[in-house]
C-alpha cells in the first residue's frame, strides 16, 4: 500500500503541475467562449430545435459541426491567434520548449511558432467542438421540458446542459452558477487538445450525457423549470454570460 501510494503522489503532481501551467489558456478559452456560448443556447430557442432522442440528437450533432465547420471561421480564427502567444508564454516560463510541442502530439519542434501554431488549432478544434455538443444537450433538454408540459427556461436549459456535460453520472448540480461550470468545460477542451482522444471516444462520451437526457425523470425537469430562475443567477441583476 504504501508503495502504490508512493507511486501515485508523483503521478498526482504531474497532474496538478500541467493543469497549472495550462491555467492561462483555459482562461483565455473560458473568455472567449462565453459569448460563442451565448449565442448558440440562443439558437436553440429561436429555431426551436426539436430532439426526440438521443439518435436524433447525435445527428443533429453532425449538422451542427459540418455547418459550422463552414462558417464563422473568422471567429475562431481570432481564438487561435488570441491564444498562441498564450501558449507559447506558458510553456517558455516553465522552460520547457517541448512541453507543448508533447502535449499537442506534434512531436518535438524545432519552431516555436509551429508548435504554438499546432497547439492553438488543437484547442480551438476542441472548443468548437464542445460549443456544438453543448447546444445538441440543450436541444435536447428543452424538447424534454415541451414534452413534460413546460415552457422551458434558457437559463434552466444552459445551467442543466453544463452540469450534465460535465457529471452525466450525477444528479444536475446548478449550484456553482455559469461561470465555474464554463471554466471546467473549458479546462477540460483544453486538455483534450493537448492530449486528443480520437472520435469513437468522443462519440462514446457525447453519448452517455444524452443518455443521461433522455433518463432525466419529469420531476427532475419540473423542478429545473420551476426552480432555476428563480434563485440561480451569476449577479444581483439576474443576466447571466456576463
Amino acid at each position: 500500500m504504501h508503495v502504490q501510494n508512493a507511486q501515485a503522489r508523483p503521478r498526482l503532481a504531474s497532474a496538478i503541475d500541467v493543469r497549472t501551467r495550462l491555467r492561462p489558456v483555459v482562461d483565455s478559452v473560458a473568455r472567449f467562449s462565453s459569448r460563442q456560448l451565448d449565442r448558440a443556447f440562443e439558437l436553440v430557442f429561436e429555431r426551436d430545435l426539436e430532439v426526440r432522442s438521443v439518435r436524433e440528437a447525435e445527428k443533429l450533432l453532425a449538422d451542427v459541426s459540418a455547418r459550422e465547420a463552414m462558417s464563422r471561421v473568422g471567429t475562431w480564427v481570432a481564438l487561435a491567434a488570441s491564444l498562441r502567444p498564450v501558449i507559447l508564454r506558458m510553456a517558455k516560463r516553465a522552460q520547457k520548449a517541448n512541453r507543448v510541442a508533447r502535449l499537442s502530439g506534434a512531436g518535438r519542434m524545432a519552431a516555436w511558432s509551429v508548435t504554438g501554431t499546432i497547439a492553438a488549432g488543437r484547442v480551438v478544434d476542441a472548443t468548437r467542438t464542445g460549443i456544438n455538443e453543448l447546444q445538441v444537450m440543450a436541444a435536447y433538454l428543452a424538447s424534454r421540458l415541451r414534452d413534460a408540459g413546460r415552457t422551458p427556461s434558457p437559463q434552466a436549459v444552459e445551467l442543466a446542459a453544463l452540469s450534465l456535460y460535465l457529471r452525466p453520472d450525477r444528479p444536475i448540480d446548478v449550484s456553482h452558477g455559469r461561470r465555474p461550470a464554463l471554466a471546467a468545460a473549458a479546462r477540460r477542451w483544453v486538455l483534450d487538445a493537448m492530449r486528443p482522444v480520437n472520435d469513437s471516444t468522443r462519440r462514446k462520451r457525447m453519448r452517455v450525457r444524452l443518455e443521461a437526457i433522455a433518463s432525466l425523470p419529469e420531476s427532475e425537469l419540473r423542478r429545473l423549470v420551476d426552480v432555476i430562475p428563480a434563485t440561480v443567477r451569476d449577479d444581483p441583476s439576474g443576466q447571466i454570460g456576463h
